[in-house]
């Protein structure tokens, strides 16, 4: 099957080599294949950020990619940095190449498989700059570039609507030390007494995979997991499918299950911690506003993007936490907030997605600090 699968694809290959030899389109800069799917449906490239580079495509340019049916013209960035449900080609922190949804699995949308033939053609230089300009940026994992632990590891008390205080925290992964935060974050959850944890990046088995790493430092939230207190649901990119809204939901009936403080987190407590805590904060009846402003910390911890970068903020809101309000709402792209009752939409949500009315009232009153709503 493997012998079969490359032979398909060196026939795919010169096939579409003659196509655009011919003149019918454009020569395409880069010719390879679909190495892998990565866990969050990104296909996966044959080919090296320097191969592109080599090829006359850089960061910012806008690239023609074609592999199977799918043909279209999307941004080259280094992170997700398009609205929810746009594309791009990717270069990501270990120098691999991809084709992505933001928040979404292209893979299974478009039939993508390992060995399909895939052509990268320059369409603008430097078309696609705004985006680095506007939303770009890498992040340090040094902590002395940041101003205290808590923005370094992106660790906040969460106080949205009726939630009081001590209760709920969000945060970077206490576990996962790729960006260098998790020993921060740990020290921090142990100093709020963080009691029960959900971890929306990880499996049992990649928690366990940590500890076994030569820089583990996470001993109070080992001690939180090996005592049933953390759940383990890792989450895929797309926010609108089953199966990412069945484990946000698994998460929250946790929790009721479960004594505060509360610490909800992913890698980086920005997007799928974002969701989460956006949902919760809807539920305990917070305003679009408060929801939005908190879920715009983290991009201020991690980029510096504050109001006053009024443009980057307004494309990182408009794109990320208004698209997440309106699909947890029911809302169409350009309907208005006005129409609606967030809290009631929030429960409606959750209620529809499997959660009991006796887990919804259970988080509510521990989440609320009270005995009884």
């Amino acid at each position: 099957m493997v012998m079969k699968s490359r032979i398909v694809c060196i026939i795919s290959i010169l096939l579409l080599t003659a196509v655009f030899m011919s003149g019918c389109v454009s020569t395409p800069d880069c010719i390879t294949e679909v190495s892998g799917i990565s866990k969050y449906g990104h296909a996966v490239l044959d080919t090296t950020p320097e191969n592109l580079l080599a090829s006359g495509i850089t960061l910012g340019d806008t690239v023609t990619v074609s592999v199977g049916d799918f043909t279209q013209d999307i941004p080259y960035l280094d992170g997700f940095y398009v609205k929810s449900g746009d594309y791009l080609l990717r270069c990501t922190s270990d120098n691999s190449i991809e084709i992505c949804i933001n928040y979404g699995n292209i893979a299974e949308k478009h039939g993508i498989e390992i060995g399909d033939a895939v052509s990268l053609t320059l369409r603008e230089k430097g078309g696609s700059l705004f985006l680095l300009e506007i939303a770009g940026g890498q992040y340090s994992s040094n902590r002395e570039d940041f101003a205290g632990d808590e923005i370094f590891a992106n660790f906040r008390m969460v106080t949205l609507g009726g939630i009081a205080e001590n209760t709920l925290y969000r945060s970077a992964s206490p576990i996962n030390n790729d960006a260098g935060r998790a020993s921060v974050s740990n020290m921090l959850a142990e100093k709020a007494k963080i009691s029960s944890a959900v971890n929306l990046a990880d499996s049992a088995e990649d928690v366990l995979h940590h500890t076994e790493k030569p820089d583990f430092s996470s001993e109070y939230y080992l001690s939180l997991f090996e005592d049933g207190k953390v759940l383990t649901s890792p989450l895929l990119n797309d926010f609108t499918s089953e199966e990412y809204i069945s484990g946000v939901v698994a998460a929250l009936t946790f929790l009721s299950e479960n004594e505060p403080p509360y610490l909800v987190h992913c890698n980086e407590g920005k997007d799928r911690a974002g969701f989460t805590v956006a949902l919760i904060g809807a539920l305990m009846g917070a305003s679009v506003d408060e929801i939005s402003n908190d879920y715009m910390v983290s991009y201020e911890n991690y980029y510096g993007i504050t109001k006053e970068d009024e443009k980057k903020y307004a494309y990182v809101e408009e794109g990320n936490i208004q698209v997440i309000l309106k699909s947890i709402a029911g809302l169409a792209e350009d309907e208005s907030f006005d129409s609606i009752n967030l809290q009631k939409a929030a429960e409606e949500f959750v209620l529809s997605h499997g959660m009991s009315k006796e887990s919804l009232s259970n988080l509510r009153m521990k989440l609320s600090g009270n005995e009884k709503l």
